[in-house]
């Protein structure tokens, strides 16, 4: 869950400066059938000791090792090895079965080209701003300038840099 509430204090100024933030959803991998392959989120890791196809091998909605083929990563670390390793090392994907990955935005933030953002003329005082997704998806922060505001992906809340 993503949230961005805007801070009385500073309206004006952000409106006047361009402080604001950009969130994109990033090219998901795809193997050479077409299909993309989404993390998994936690709660939908397999048993550590079921056995994973790779990915270029599953067939639509099983489950995969992320091994770098078909542009995986190999850093996500979203489930459990076998030895328990902590903290979690493998990296496990669904093949999705053409389903797409879209925002679901409850507030004046706006969509556009993959993105959500607030800077798009609508930001006024005191308002909220929740978003999740449709599917689990790397997210990536392409602006990020909000000093009037807060900014909170899945409880955490980010600070924005002067840059």
């Amino acid at each position: 869950n993503i949230m961005w509430t805007s801070d009385e204090s500073n309206y004006w100024s952000d409106l006047h400066t361009g402080n604001s933030w950009k969130l994109c959803l990033d090219t998901p991998p795809v193997c050479s059938d077409g299909l993309v392959l989404t993390p998994v989120s936690v709660p939908d890791c397999p048993a550590v000791t079921e056995r994973l196809r790779d990915c270029p091998r599953a067939e639509p909605g099983e489950l995969c090792y992320g091994d770098g083929q078909c542009g995986t990563r190999t850093d996500i670390n979203n489930c459990y090895d076998t030895d328990y390793t902590y903290p979690a090392s493998r990296d496990v994907y669904q093949k999705q079965n053409g389903t797409v990955v879209s925002w679901i935005v409850d507030g004046p933030c706006s969509v556009v080209d993959g993105c959500v953002q607030n800077f798009d003329g609508n930001e006024s005082r005191s308002q909220e701003c929740n978003m999740s997704l449709t599917e689990a998806a790397y997210v990536t922060v392409r602006q990020f300038r909000t000093p009037g505001g807060r900014l909170e992906i899945n409880g955490q809340r980010y600070l924005p840099r002067d840059d």
